[in-house]
This record gives C-alpha cells, sequence and structure tokens, in this order.
C-alpha cells in the first residue's frame, strides 16, 4: 500500500512539472470615437394644452389668439385673446371677465383659462439664463370704426381710466421637463392701464425657466377659467353703442447679467 501511494504521488508531481503556461506578447489596444453634433432648435413652438402641457392643440377658431410662429431660441409661442363679450353701455361703471379661451374647435371646444406661451430653447448657452415675460397696455379701449385682418381704423371714442386684472395664475410645463426650476409669477395680481406701464407677469432668475412655459389665468378644474381676467370701466365714462379695441403687447427679455461660468 505505502509503494502504491507514493508512486501515485511521484507520478502527479511529474505530470504538475511539465505543465508550463505559454507567454503571450501584449497587443497595444486600439481606441475608436463616437461622435454626435447638436446645433441650435430655433424653430417655431407648438400651442400646448395648458392643463395638459404633454398634448398639443391647434386652436381653430377665428380670434382666440395670437400665435406669432417667429423662429428663435427664445419666443412667444401664444397669447390669447381677451373676449369680454356684448353688453348694455352704461354711464354708472362696468364691470365684466372675460370668457374661457377655446383651444378645440367649434364642434369640440376645450375650454382654458386664457394663457400665454413662451419656449426659451437657448442651447447655445447653459440652460436656464433667466427671462422676463411682462405685458403692458399699450392702447386704451378705442371705438372700432372699421377692420380688416391686418388693419384696424378707430374712432375717437376712448373709455379712458379702464384696467384689466389678471387672477388666479398658474404655471404648467411641458410634461417632459424635469431638470430646471419652474419660473415664478408675479406675487401680486397685475393690473394693467394705458398709465401703469409694463407689468411683470411670469419670470425666471438664473437656473430657472428652461423649456416650453404657459401661465394660465384661471383653471377649468377650478372653474375658474371663465373668472380671472377681469376688465373695470370706470362710472361716469362716455361709451356708444360700438365696437371697442384694446392692444397688450407682451414683451419676453432676457436677463440682463448670464450665469456664471
Amino acid at each position: 500500500m505505502k509503494y502504491t501511494k507514493l508512486l501515485s504521488t511521484a507520478v502527479l508531481g511529474a505530470m504538475t512539472l511539465g505543465m508550463v503556461t505559454p507567454a503571450f506578447a501584449e497587443v497595444e489596444p486600439a481606441v475608436g470615437e463616437g461622435r454626435i453634433e447638436f446645433t441650435a432648435d430655433t424653430s417655431p413652438e407648438g400651442v400646448i394644452d395648458p392643463e395638459n402641457p404633454g398634448t398639443g392643440v391647434t386652436p381653430e377658431e377665428p380670434g382666440e389668439g395670437v400665435k406669432p410662429g417667429k423662429e428663435g431660441p427664445l419666443q412667444i409661442v401664444w397669447v390669447s385673446n381677451l373676449k369680454f363679450g356684448s353688453m348694455p353701455a352704461s354711464l354708472t361703471g362696468i364691470d365684466v371677465d372675460a370668457a374661457a379661451t377655446n383651444v378645440g374647435t367649434k364642434t369640440e371646444p376645450i375650454l382654458r383659462g386664457n394663457f400665454v406661451q413662451i419656449a426659451d430653447k437657448r442651447f447655445d448657452k447653459d440652460p436656464g439664463q433667466g427671462w422676463t415675460l411682462s405685458a403692458q397696455m399699450t392702447k386704451q379701449f378705442t371705438e372700432v370704426v372699421s377692420e380688416t385682418e391686418d388693419v384696424t381704423n378707430y374712432g375717437n371714442s376712448v373709455l379712458n381710466g379702464s384696467t384689466i386684472t389678471y387672477k388666479n395664475a398658474n404655471i404648467e410645463k411641458s410634461s417632459n421637463q424635469d431638470v430646471i426650476e419652474m419660473p415664478t409669477t408675479a406675487s401680486e395680481d397685475p393690473v394693467l392701464s394705458l398709465e401703469g406701464g409694463s407689468k411683470e407677469m411670469m419670470s425666471a432668475a438664473q437656473g430657472q425657466g428652461f423649456g416650453n412655459w404657459a401661465v394660465e389665468y384661471g383653471d377649468s378644474r377650478a372653474n375658474t377659467e371663465a373668472t380671472s381676467v377681469h376688465l373695470n370701466v370706470p362710472t361716469r365714462v362716455a361709451m356708444k353703442a360700438t365696437n371697442y379695441k384694446a392692444e397688450i403687447t407682451w414683451t419676453l427679455s432676457e436677463l440682463d447679467t448670464p450665469l456664471e461660468p
């Protein structure tokens, strides 16, 4: 038994000594590349449903709003026109709310609060450079003598002292924007008048506001879509039984101070 055991051990030892690991020469690795280039997106943005911002809409009713359709990295996409309706003339003043805006069709309306939509696509800079959206009454309610699609002829009757107040502001973003902080609305309800100058309506500080945003005044989910933009005409203002029209100019401005590198 001992002999057999020793022989087995000796043979195993010889087999182990005969197994020599071969040496391989190391080959220099090859490095490939992957490249991609992005260009600035300056195309006009589409209008979104401010209460369902993942859904695009195409307002079809004439006069619902203004879609500038201008290219650029910072752009105003949509401004609702304010429709205060028809009512008897009065010497005791007028207080009336603008109707909801329809971003659907006549047969399938989608009623929302009046809203303004902007887009910040400044990809050539660090996201979140900041901006300010402001509004100003640049023409008081004035009688309309005649009007075409492009030209309005005004008369002499003016509703002096009239004001427009924007209430119940809420901000909506496109559903796929989760990487940037939201802008903010004015701390108090903005009141526009011919003498009052420009009012800040929505703003984004540095690090905020990159992407597609809408500020909606009122909300159909809270039944305030038709009670959040208010017109006041003071007492003893002479008015005619005719149409009146005002102009509100919306301005989107970059911040003066760029982001620090």
